[in-house]
């Protein structure tokens, strides 16, 4: 069973500059109890202030860096043997330093740019920052899913609610940390 794992946010301190750079820039303080939901900067703040994730050069000159044990989590799952890939949903005209990025800083890996994610992660888990995302790959796929909450400082779990979280909840998992994830992990 492959594995797909979230690149911003969830292996890379993505949230962390990206508040900083809107402190910078735009005098705006967010932290993550603040982001009620997934589009909450832009719904609250304007469509400018998603402007740094558009920015190529935050992987190029390597302002997001990759969190604090992402690395050996990834070398965990290859060393385990797991078939792994990075699926991240990238601004059109970041996908090279991205990719690039991912290199530097993960080795030799599979990546996939896709804005929906579900279509790609058929027959596989699924482990991203966005509870959404998860939903629906558990909706679409009948197949588990985790929410990375980086320690519980990851977006808003409310968002969950849906028609269907009867049929999918035996199927979303939510961990902290990435030692929890690779206990779960190994049971598949």
């Amino acid at each position: 069973m492959k594995i797909f794992i979230d690149y911003d946010t969830t292996l890379n301190n993505f949230d962390h500059c990206w508040f900083k750079w809107l402190l910078t820039e735009h005098n705006i303080k967010v932290n993550h109890q603040d982001v009620l939901y997934w589009n909450y900067i832009t719904d609250t703040y304007g469509q400018d202030k998603d402007d740094f994730w558009k920015n190529p050069d935050i992987y190029r000159n390597d302002i997001v860096q990759p969190r604090k044990g992402a690395q050996d989590f990834i070398k965990q799952l290859q060393y385990e043997n797991k078939k792994i890939a990075i699926l991240t949903s990238s601004y059109p005209g970041t996908e090279q330093a991205k990719d690039e990025h991912i290199q530097r800083h993960f080795g030799n890996i599979e990546i996939i740019h896709s804005h929906d994610k579900p279509t790609v992660t058929k027959d596989s888990i699924l482990i991203d920052d966005n509870v959404l995302t998860i939903r629906d790959h558990c909706i679409q796929n009948q197949m588990p899913g985790i929410v990375f909450d980086n320690c519980c400082n990851g977006w808003s779990r409310s968002q969950l609610i849906c028609d269907d979280l009867d049929k999918i909840t035996s199927l979303i998992y939510f961990r902290s940390e990435y030692y929890s994830m690779i206990n779960f992990l190994m049971t598949y």
